[in-house]
């Protein structure tokens, strides 16, 4: 079914934009939505800054982490493949210096996810990340973070995100974003509830740590480390009832794991 938004000139000379998909109904309602309530253009809430536009200086030695648009998720610091960036680059580039309670989010690639940072670690960011910091006293970073990646913080950054095969959300953009202010009692039950969260999701992989050792225990593969072997061999009885002739299924780790 087609849609159609019917807008005034001065709407498009406000924005510099005049492509439809900007100007769709549903992003008309919410912005309307929003300014029934209280609300502020997150520029002037903030400073935002993005990180290092050339080429990293990677240093898997050093403690500094070096944060990318794929570390951050929906409330989730991703630190599972972090990557660490030498102390020259953490130097030169001052002004992406992270510190706990600092807000991520990402703008180039996969747009729109938001994250507080909620650990204590020395860190620095490349260019598909912008970094939301000296959050006003008004701003709860955790609510931020929350609403950002909410249905009326995610279709802001849909709307004024460009390009087709890697979508990109520039500085300007970003500062444009219309933050809703509620009462600071409710952003601090947001925070609760992101904290508990958080806890949780520690829980449970201390639980599933615990499960796997439980169930390794079980089949004597607890510490068991199996080892590759360059070289073997097998019959053709063996090929034949597999039905598969690849070298790799007939590694002689796979028997021996399936044998205890």
């Amino acid at each position: 079914m087609a849609q159609i938004s019917i807008i005034k000139y001065s709407d498009i000379q406000e924005v510099h934009r005049f492509d439809a998909e900007y100007f769709k109904p549903e992003y008309l309602r919410r912005i309307k939505n929003i300014k029934k309530i209280v609300f502020d253009e997150l520029n002037n809430k903030a400073i935002i800054t993005d990180g290092e536009h050339g080429s990293p200086n990677l240093d898997s030695s050093s403690k500094i982490y070096y944060l990318s648009g794929h570390n951050v998720k929906d409330n989730i610091l991703d630190l599972a493949d972090i990557r660490y960036c030498t102390k020259k680059l953490d130097e030169k580039n001052k002004r992406s210096r992270i510190k706990k309670g600092n807000v991520l989010l990402s703008i180039v690639g996969t747009v729109g996810n938001s994250t507080v940072i909620y650990k204590d670690f020395i860190g620095n960011t490349d260019r598909n990340v912008a970094t939301i910091k000296n959050i006003d006293s008004s701003l709860n970073p955790y609510y931020l973070s929350t609403f950002l990646n909410s249905l009326y913080g995610k279709f802001q950054t849909n709307r004024f995100q460009t390009g087709n095969v890697q979508p990109l959300l520039n500085l300007t953009q970003v500062r444009k974003i219309k933050i809703p202010i509620f009462h600071q009692s409710f952003q601090f039950q947001i925070e609760k509830i992101v904290k508990e969260a958080h806890k949780k999701q520690t829980q449970s992989k201390q639980l599933y740590k615990e499960a796997e050792e439980l169930l390794l225990k079980e089949l004597d593969l607890k510490d068991y480390k199996p080892k590759h072997t360059l070289t073997f061999q097998t019959t053709k009885k063996e090929t034949d009832k597999a039905k598969r002739i690849d070298a790799d299924y007939f590694q002689p780790k796979y028997k021996e794991i399936i044998e205890r």
